[in-house]
């Protein structure tokens, strides 16, 4: 078979031996696997995004990167709006995470600097609503920290989100005044709400 199915199912083997051994809760066990099961998929899209950035020009990377994240823009109304040049840019400067259920979804990066999360694959809550694939969070655009919302997304079931940083925002904007300008009317917008 598949050298990439049978080390999948090896794995499986040595993880579910490790968690019948160490006498962990069934439930435990069934977070793990399922979250090693779709694991799987999220792999195999980071190792896509690897390939695109080894082997590609750096036209052809953000080409590739903006067909992939486009349903991810479209889901952003303010990000919708922007022209395809800054979104074949700023695709180059999203990350990817997945949470198993019952994970935290932090609104900041390892760093501390507030990020946008939307939601890809899966469902999560926040301050009561729940969330599903297309919703995003994260009050990046508002500069003054007392207007965040800082409240933190929960995984309700396995979750990947696609995250963007502020840096990363402006490091791609000052390209681009009309995205520039679109994105500043949407900050005021969020500001006042």
């Amino acid at each position: 078979g598949n050298p990439d199915e049978m080390l999948f199912r090896q794995s499986l083997d040595a993880l579910n031996y490790m968690m019948r051994d160490q006498h962990l809760p069934h439930d435990v066990r069934l977070r793990v696997r399922d979250y090693f099961r779709r694991q799987k998929e999220f792999q195999k899209r980071k190792g896509y995004v690897e390939l695109i950035e080894a082997s590609l020009s750096r036209r052809l990377q953000g080409e590739l990167h903006f067909l992939i994240s486009k349903s991810v823009f479209n889901s952003v109304w303010w990000l919708e709006q922007c022209d395809s040049d800054f979104l074949r840019t700023l695709a180059t400067h999203t990350e990817r995470e997945a949470f198993a259920a019952e994970e935290r979804i932090p609104n900041v990066d390892e760093s501390g600097e507030v990020r946008m999360c939307v939601l890809e694959v899966g469902i999560a809550s926040r301050g009561g609503a729940i969330l599903t694939s297309g919703m995003w969070w994260g009050d990046l655009l508002i500069s003054a920290p007392m207007l965040r919302d800082m409240r933190v997304a929960k995984a309700l079931s396995y979750c990947e989100v696609v995250t963007l940083t502020r840096t990363s925002l402006d490091e791609c904007l000052h390209q681009f005044p009309d995205s520039t300008k679109l994105i500043r009317e949407a900050s005021i917008k969020l500001a006042t709400q």
